[in-house]
């Protein structure tokens, strides 16, 4: 029987362990995703795995992704994990991604591309086979580098407090692993490991951390560098837990997120601490995000400053997020959709996640279609029949009064209006004209776009000069929901019908359609102060 070294491979076995126990990384039974590239720190991690799978009574099971980069190295790669896997009896799961066209698409650094898409095809992979972690080989020198490019970025004590061992099902035993200490493991265990090219690529600002700065410092300073960054983000970690906490509170009971757009009382952003204000910023900023991104420090000061001193109505938070100082509430947009198009169940419900809304669609019953085609054509309030207006800020209360046919609703509230978001069409007029089957899609907003407004008979008009005249702010106008049938604009939510599709004496079959915006949370908006 082989043995090796204590000190290499039973210290790291013990040190994960230690992480695994100390941070209730998993439970008995459950399954785990291990992340594994082929690299040493992957390999050393789903080693050390499989030896105490049945310590702690976890299943495994592999995820590798190939990033469409490095040709035939990369398929040897993919090659080795999966043999390796398989021959331990634990099943593999070998994806594929452009990342060079990721990063293109989203406008970021292949680094950064490669790290989206590497969680994003983790994430599916739990989903589809019941995982209930994701364990990733992020080590003790992984958080020192991150802490040292946080700073040299700008950030606070969020990102400075460095990679969490646990957070958001995933979870990284490793942590208190140096890549020293792998590398041994690595090497009395024997174990293949394959050598990614671009981790030696000095255009990356983490491979010049790694292999240039950090051993700068090492040699000159403190050849403890990496401890002393690590513990140093333990302890921050610890006062950022707590601090955290207080602003979730306080975040919780003074915004409400409608659709895609979060907004944040400003009185509550003006009269906590900058310890808990700037926390909320960061929390709206990875609300409308959807994952937990942190914005810099100075983007984040430089906007608390301006909107206490009311010198700008607009704010780039960057990565896309952008916030407007809307009064009594503050705004924050994530990254305008691109390219939205879904197409809708008639009859039947479907979400559309990019815009933050779900679209229903039903048939009226006959026996209700006369009613309700009478009450119309009278002018009489239908879209609240049983179905509550809902409070949108996406205008300023310019205007009183309701379009009956689609438009809006507003009361003597700065900022915010109702928007009507149920409207009724003629269905047999949806379908006059077509040759095949009738297909409606739910879609954002193109340049050019065009659309015959209720009561303007033969002409067209600029969705452009309709939003204008709605009052519309224009970052707010890349999450409307528009209602399209082949080519025709048939709804702009909550501002206009179009002519043609209308409900009129001849009408004889109802279409109705809702717009539901997603609430993903709703505060009091009030002071927190004063609870």
């Amino acid at each position: 029987m082989t043995t090796y070294p204590v000190d290499s491979v039973e210290n790291v076995r013990s040190s994960v362990r230690r992480m695994i126990t100390r941070h209730d990384m998993v439970r008995a039974g459950e399954l785990v995703v291990v992340g594994v590239s082929g690299g040493p720190d992957s390999m050393c991690l789903l080693d050390c795995l499989i030896h105490l799978a049945s310590d702690f009574g976890m299943r495994l099971w592999v995820g590798h992704l190939h990033h469409g980069m490095r040709g035939a190295d990369a398929d040897r790669d993919a090659r080795m994990v999966s043999e390796f896997a398989s021959g331990r009896g634990i099943p593999v799961t070998v994806g594929k991604r452009d990342v060079p066209a990721l990063a293109r698409i989203q406008g970021v650094g292949l680094e950064e591309a490669g790290r989206i898409a590497r969680y994003s095809f983790l994430r599916e992979l739990a989903g589809k086979v019941g995982a209930a972690k994701i364990a990733t080989a992020h080590n003790r020198n992984d958080q020192a580098e991150t802490v040292l490019m946080r700073l040299f970025r700008g950030s606070g004590a969020a990102g400075l407090a460095g990679i969490p061992p646990v957070r958001d099902g995933i979870v990284r035993p490793l942590l208190e692993v140096t890549r020293a200490e792998i590398e041994e493991y690595v090497r009395e265990r024997n174990l293949p490991v394959t050598t990614d090219v671009y981790n030696f690529d000095m255009r990356y600002v983490r491979n010049k951390l790694r292999h240039e700065l950090i051993p700068m410092l090492s040699k000159e300073f403190n050849p403890a560098i990496v401890d002393v960054v690590s513990d140093t983000a333990t302890l921050l970690r610890w006062d950022e837990e707590f601090l955290d906490e207080q602003a979730s509170r306080a975040f919780y009971a003074s915004s409400f997120s409608e659709g895609r757009i979060t907004y944040v009382s400003t009185e509550a952003l003006l009269s906590q601490p900058l310890a808990l204000s700037s926390r909320m910023v960061r929390k709206a900023f990875a609300d409308v995000l959807r994952e937990p991104r942190t914005p810099e420090s100075r983007r984040v000061l430089s906007f608390l400053y301006s909107l206490k001193e009311r010198t700008q109505k607009l704010y780039d938070l960057g990565m896309g997020v952008r916030a407007r100082d809307e009064g009594d509430f503050v705004a924050f947009f994530p990254p305008a959709p691109k390219n939205v198009r879904v197409e809708l169940e008639v009859p039947g419900f479907t979400p559309v996640p990019e815009l933050g809304v779900s679209v229903r669609t039903w048939l009226v019953e006959p026996e209700e279609a006369l009613s309700l085609q009478q009450e119309i054509l009278r002018g009489e309030t239908h879209f609240t029949r049983g179905v509550p207006s809902t409070c949108l800020p996406h205008m300023p209360a310019a205007r009183r009064g309701c379009d009956l046919h689609g438009s809006f609703c507003t009361e003597d509230m700065p900022g915010r209006i109702f928007l009507e978001r149920r409207v009724f069409l003629d269905y047999n007029k949806l379908q006059a004209g077509l040759s095949g089957k009738m297909r409606l899609l739910v879609r954002n907003r193109r340049p050019g776009d065009k659309m015959k407004p209720l009561g303007m008979r033969g002409s067209s008009k600029k969705l452009q000069d309709l939003f204008v005249s709605a009052g519309l702010f224009r970052w707010y106008r890349d999450f409307i929901p528009i209602i399209e049938r082949q080519g025709d604009i048939v709804w702009v939510a909550g501002i206009r019908l179009d002519e043609r599709f209308k409900v009129d004496a001849e009408t004889r079959v109802l279409l109705g359609m809702e717009i539901e915006p997603s609430l993903r949370h709703q505060g009091n908006c009030a002071n927190i102060g004063e609870s």
